[in-house]
């Protein structure tokens, strides 16, 4: 369109602008002006709707953090709760450990006072009721046996003494060999 106003050196010879490229140069100049304008506007509704998600964003934000306050506050509770039931058990399964502890322990003791029950150190190794390393010592049957008839009490060698007398007990004699 200008090349008939271009010399051969390329610069522009033009005594009068023709009316067509004056509207042409208008036109261009108010698109650029409207173009600019709705950039603007564009701009403006931009900001309104960046105000307004930014405000959805901050009610639902509000509204969550209420929500998870609430549900925090009732999972502390309930947590709060077990905790406090998981020590009870705690100590009742302490206590029952430490009560069993001296049940075994009585129990063992009177398996010992008795000889009776399968309690392992009690239960005699040979027949004439003697344990290892304790030959010296006179035997003692159990109660139960005796109760029950298979070793008569008046036949022990502990219950038998020779004369009516009070025994004399020497310190390097053991009881009931008098």
């Amino acid at each position: 369109m200008l090349l008939p106003y271009v010399n051969a050196s390329g610069q522009l010879v033009l005594e009068a602008a023709d009316p067509t490229i004056i509207m042409f140069k208008d036109g261009l100049e108010l698109r650029l002006a409207e173009f600019k304008e709705d950039c603007k506007r564009i701009q403006q509704i931009e900001r309104r709707l960046q105000a307004k998600i930014d405000a959805a964003t901050a009610e639902y934000e509000h509204t969550v953090q209420d929500v998870s306050n609430v549900a925090d506050g009732r999972i502390l509770k309930r947590l709060r709760e077990q905790q406090r039931l998981i020590d009870l058990q705690q100590a009742e399964i302490d206590e029952i450990r430490h009560e069993k502890n001296c049940l075994q322990a009585e129990t063992a003791r009177l398996r010992e006072l008795t000889k009776f029950g399968n309690y392992n150190e009690a239960v005699p190794i040979r027949k004439n009721y003697t344990t290892i390393g304790d030959d010296d010592l006179p035997r003692y049957p159990t109660a139960h046996l005796t109760y029950h008839g298979t070793v008569n009490h008046n036949e022990t060698s502990w219950a038998k003494r020779p004369d009516r007398a009070p025994a004399v007990i020497h310190s390097d004699q053991p009881p009931g060999d008098t």
